[in-house]
């Protein structure tokens, strides 16, 4: 079966035989894994639609549960953003971290568009890349349904904004719940927060990516929700170590 898919390119790695294999984030299949056969004598005319950061539309062969990409064509490469090696970084991680969550072939189309739109933002952006990534980061969560109880006690359920932040239990604990905790030797994992925090957080979930296009955190407090916000997602959805951070993936050509 042939069929077309919008698709972003997460990561693209050689293997034998003059193949690739092509990470590729999906609007109708979510992640999959494509194969595509490439010459290595010169540029393909579908070298930039193969190399990461490209979103664009793709052509895949399905056969046996299988994917193979045919061809591609770019509808953005965002180029810029390996002008700046900061916000390549950012961009990198943003896509490794999506990459390393989502799971084979279940469409996210949320998630997509998000993604879309971080690149997007990411592109245009001038500095303080940090913002857009974290603000990212917790919008991925919530598309992906593991967002941390904000609004409530996550062990009693008890209303309301409270003040400590607990990553075994996955969110805000009220006082009663807390106690109980210290006394099972849990506090290694609590964060006090405040409702400047609180209110960053409701602000991010609630507005678009693209929104923030101008804003930047208190270096302070980014750093601070930085924390909690990769110590939940290590703890609870464990995405392994994430090289973007400090190694710039290579742009190959196909």
């Amino acid at each position: 079966m042939i069929t077309d898919t919008r698709g972003i390119v997460l990561r693209q790695v050689k293997t034998i035989g003059g193949r690739r294999m092509i990470s590729l984030f999906t609007e109708q299949y979510g992640k999959i894994g494509a194969g595509v056969t490439v010459s290595e004598r010169g540029k393909s005319r579908n070298a930039a639609a193969m190399s990461p950061f490209a979103y664009g539309n793709y052509e895949l062969y399905i056969s046996h549960g299988r994917f193979h990409l045919n061809k591609g064509q770019v509808i953005k490469n965002f180029y810029r953003i390996g002008a700046d090696v900061d916000r390549y970084m950012a961009a990198a991680y943003g896509l490794e971290l999506c990459d390393k969550l989502l799971e084979e072939e279940v469409p996210a189309k949320d998630l997509f568009e998000l993604t879309v739109e971080f690149l997007s933002t990411m592109e245009e952006r001038k500095s303080r890349y940090g913002t857009i990534l974290l603000a990212y980061k917790i919008k991925l969560l919530a598309c992906l349904g593991a967002l941390p109880v904000l609004d409530r006690c996550a062990c009693c359920g008890k209303p309301g904004k409270h003040l400590m932040f607990s990553i075994p239990e996955g969110g805000l604990v009220c006082e009663d719940c807390l106690a109980g905790m210290a006394q099972d030797g849990t506090d290694a994992l609590l964060y006090k927060v405040d409702f400047v925090i609180l209110d960053i957080l409701d602000h991010i979930l609630k507005n678009a990516l693209s929104s923030l296009q101008k804003a930047a955190l208190d270096e302070g407090l980014e750093s601070q929700i930085n924390t909690i916000i990769d110590r939940f997602i290590t703890y609870h959805l464990d995405p392994g170590d994430l090289k973007a951070g400090s190694v710039r993936i290579e742009q190959t050509e196909v």
